[in-house]
């Protein structure tokens, strides 16, 4: 991404807007998350995952399913050596993901705008941590506040949410996500990918695939498909493309093992259409449960649509969000079905597609400044954002008052 200037001074940087509103969205997650990080409080999946983490001490390993994605454990593992606290090192990891993904969905937004993004990149790239569907049971917090955690779990266990509000191995893969995504658009940016950017696909979908599988079964067939396609098209040669799939190697060789070895646990799978949206579905039409997730990013492709100004970007974006969504539209595991695994995939699949359509709507604005299709979209935005902020505001409201001493 972008350099900074070298006349900047330390102060400078910590200080700076995308600092400070790094800090101010990791500050909301350490909210939202300390209640379950603290041990005995509530049984949770962060429970859960700590449980596992005990468990790599006293057996020397993790459970045989969680070796094939251990960088989270691990991680905790380490923190908990150095601070002795199972608490401190789940907080501690919290922020630093919640900080480093905030600040690198506003510089992945910079790099890839034109002009005009200093506050636009701030302020788009935070709202960006707390993307969840546009829903009218939201309006239950203010008519029947007892009812606003449930209609918003309803909510999410139907359409998913790029920031689900129980789950650090989701957040764990976030940043990696984010970067393979910048690497791979560097790449076919270039008509000879620079060797860094292959080093840079390649580590960071390999840690992705270690911190949780769930961005390589969207990203790997979409960037495949591309690739294949730009292939066929004669716009990219055989060279380019033998490159770029250097980067997928590392990544897809981890994938294969823990495939093929004891570390895999075999669930059955099986074509079941929309089996994981309709399991908890309340009689919600499947294209409302589409729609309010994705209210931002149609938004944002009708306008690029209409002004006839498309990207190779948002392609691949759309490809990513495509193969998540047909994962979860269509399998599921027969055995489990309830579990809904197949939706890590389709929200990480929605968070790249809504970072990447909140860079090339600026592009769009720069091109042609509209003034109420700007209103329009960064509403929009802010409506998800808003959404997701007040799911953890409220989830852990009850538990911080009874907490302090204040009910």
């Amino acid at each position: 991404m972008k350099e900074r200037s070298a006349g900047k001074t330390i102060r400078d940087i910590v200080m700076s807007k995308e600092v400070i509103f790094s800090l101010l969205v990791a500050f909301i997650y350490f909210f939202n998350f300390f209640h379950q990080s603290r041990y005995g409080a509530i049984e949770c999946d962060t429970q859960i995952h700590l449980s596992y983490v005990r468990y790599l001490f006293e057996t020397g390993h993790l459970p045989a399913v969680k070796q094939s994605y251990p960088l989270f454990f691990y991680v905790i593992a380490l923190f908990v050596v150095i601070f002795r606290n199972y608490t401190i090192a789940t907080l501690l990891f919290l922020v630093i993901w919640a900080f480093a993904a905030n600040l690198i969905q506003i510089r992945f937004i910079r790099s890839f705008v034109n002009t005009g993004t200093e506050w636009y990149a701030v302020l788009a790239g935070s709202a960006l941590s707390f993307v969840w569907p546009v829903t009218s049971a939201i309006l239950s917090l203010f008519m029947d506040p007892s009812e606003f955690n449930a209609n918003m779990q309803l909510v999410y266990l139907t359409s998913g949410a790029t920031a689900p509000f129980h789950s650090l191995t989701y957040l764990c893969v976030k940043p990696f996500a984010l970067l393979s995504v910048y690497f791979f658009y560097r790449m076919i940016s270039e008509d000879d990918p620079e060797v860094k950017h292959v080093v840079g696909l390649a580590v960071a979908m390999l840690l992705s695939v270690l911190a949780k599988p769930c961005f390589y079964q969207a990203f790997a067939p979409a960037g495949f498909i591309f690739t294949v396609i730009c292939f066929l098209m004669k716009r990219y040669k055989f060279g380019k493309c033998f490159t770029i799939g250097l980067g997928f190697v590392p990544a897809t060789a981890w994938v294969i093992y823990t495939m093929l070895s004891d570390i895999n646990e075999a669930y059955p799978m099986a074509f079941m259409p929309f089996s994981g949206m309709n399991y908890y579905n309340d009689g919600v039409p499947a294209v409302i449960i589409i729609v309010r997730t994705l209210a931002y990013a149609l938004f944002v492709i009708a306008v690029s649509v209409i002004m006839k100004k498309w990207s190779g970007e948002m392609t691949v974006a759309v490809l990513i969000y495509m193969c998540g969504a047909m994962e979860w539209f269509f399998i599921n595991f027969t055995t489990s079905p309830g579990t809904l695994d197949m939706l890590w995939g389709y929200s990480i699949s929605v968070y790249i597609l809504f970072t990447v359509s909140a860079a090339h709507f600026k592009n769009l604005l720069n091109t042609k400044n509209n003034k109420i299709v700007m209103i329009a979209g960064n509403t929009m935005l802010a409506l998800h954002s808003i959404t997701g902020i007040l799911v953890y505001v409220v989830f852990w409201a009850s538990s911080w008052i009874g907490w302090l001493g204040l009910s």
